[in-house]
């Protein structure tokens, strides 16, 4: 798979997101209110990374004018969302119905109304908003158990993987925006390394769901190849892996032997998305549209 990106696309595509996340989140959590600025910095970050690296990589038009040109747009919306859903006057019930509305609206424009798709514009709904809403709900778990830098490592491996497989879809301009995502959540990750008060990242967990399977629903619709729907819907489950390695006998390691182990069962599977996608489509190219 040839890969030909210039080193401006990679600074602004990869390198920006990754100062403007890291930037964000230091800062905000510095400059506003303890509780503000625990709800709103981090998907604020996140979001601004990804949005930054778009535009300024000219991947789409400020108009949108397909279906996959406008998650630019709801990543906005999906911010908001998470910073509402990270206050603690919401319960389990309220931000169920919150993840579902906002999804539901936002799928009905991100899918394809394309007759031939597959499955069907119908099943494709329900089944990404389900996906979406649960996987959400299961990572702010994980966001108020994990402190530190091993989460956001492990969504940066995520997004990582994700463009990846967007490339191998037939794509470069899906993986670049893939890329920006992976960006973002490096900087995340350095942020919370070096400064301790970067580490919770409560609200997070909607704005990253939404974009890794929203970008992987984009990718499966756009692509000719023969790549199975499981790789797609694998990479966004990825770091529930944490939850078998919090309670196992990963969980009591520390230092970078510690976060190796812990982070193994995630990085199975996205490499077990990564080579069922390889399998089934074997490496001869990419091209960009």
């Amino acid at each position: 798979m040839h890969v030909p990106f210039t080193w401006e696309e990679i600074g602004y595509g990869f390198g920006i997101p990754a100062v403007v996340a890291l930037a964000l989140l230091w800062n905000l959590r510095w400059m506003l209110p303890s509780t503000v600025g625990r709800r709103y910095a981090p998907s604020v970050a996140f979001s601004a990374g990804i949005i930054a690296g778009y535009w300024l990589l000219k991947l789409g038009p400020l108009q949108p004018e397909t279906h996959w040109q406008w998650l630019p747009h709801f990543m906005l919306i999906a911010t908001v969302v998470g910073m509402i859903s990270a206050s603690e006057d919401l319960n389990a019930l309220d931000r169920f119905l919150l993840f579902t509305l906002a999804t539901g609206a936002a799928v009905l424009i991100l899918v394809p109304t394309w007759g031939d798709l597959s499955p069907p514009r119908q099943q494709y709904l329900i089944g990404l908003t389900s996906l979406i809403v649960g996987l959400a709900l299961s990572y702010r778990q994980l966001l108020l158990r994990i402190d530190g830098p091993l989460l956001p490592f492990v969504l940066f491996m995520t997004c990582l993987s994700g463009a990846i497989l967007l490339m191998h879809s037939g794509s470069l301009l899906f993986g670049q925006i893939g890329f920006t995502a992976a960006g973002a959540t490096l900087g995340l990750t350095i942020a919370a390394r070096v400064d301790k008060n970067s580490r919770s990242l409560d609200g997070l967990a909607y704005p990253v769901v939404f974009f890794l399977c929203t970008s992987m629903m984009i990718g499966h619709t756009n692509s000719f190849g023969k790549i199975p729907i499981n790789s797609y819907v694998l990479i966004p489950c990825a770091p529930l892996g944490l939850f078998l390695s919090m309670n196992g006998p990963l969980s009591g390691g520390k230092g970078v032997k510690g976060i190796s182990l812990q982070v193994l069962i995630p990085l199975l599977i996205c490499a077990a998305a990564l080579g069922t996608a390889f399998w089934f489509e074997p490496l001869t190219g990419t091209e960009a549209y």
